[in-house]
């Protein structure tokens, strides 16, 4: 992606970004009831400017990072229950990692109970140390979930919704 220059409010300078980003999920173990994998990715923010930060008159940095690695496991029980959750730490900042501050610590679990034919409730817990809304607090969430088959999903719930639909091969709205 590029976003080109454009001016900076309040200054004689323009800023332009150009973001890469790379994600990996690599299986560690997998079977017909266990899935474990490792996951991690990369984001980088090239940025062009000699705008500086209003506050602390510094430089705007030229690079800012977003780097998280973490595990996710999901378990099938002999009832057709699916339980499961994620570890994911993480830090963003122009120097990752570089102190508490720019660490991210994000934890989900789930357990999702089949109910009718393509019905299924998931309840959620969420844990983020830099959620905006009560961060340090595990945040509940239920959902309904609905899948006819492999082109439709649609998920129904607080904190969140979603549909997603594969009308061609390839092509996921």
């Amino acid at each position: 992606a590029f976003a080109p220059d454009r001016p900076v409010s309040g200054q004689d300078a323009e800023m332009g970004l150009s973001p890469h980003r790379v994600r990996v999920l690599a299986p560690i173990t997998q079977n017909d009831r266990f899935e474990w994998v490792a996951l991690g990715g990369v984001k980088l923010m090239a940025v062009d400017t000699s705008a500086i930060l209003p506050d602390s008159r510094e430089a705007f940095p030229d690079r800012l990072w977003d780097l998280d690695f973490g595990t996710a496991a999901r378990w099938k029980l002999n009832n057709g229950w699916i339980i499961g959750g994620d570890l994911i730490i993480g830090s963003a900042s122009d120097r990752p990692f570089n102190g508490l501050k720019e660490m991210s610590i994000r934890a989900d679990a789930l357990l999702r109970i089949p109910w009718r034919d393509h019905l299924a409730w998931i309840f959620l817990l969420n844990y983020s140390n830099i959620r905006e809304f009560a961060p340090h607090f595990p945040v509940p969430g239920v959902t309904l979930a609905y899948e006819p088959g492999p082109h439709l999903q649609v998920l129904a719930g607080v904190p969140f919704s979603s549909i997603r639909w594969v009308p061609l091969h390839r092509l996921d709205l």
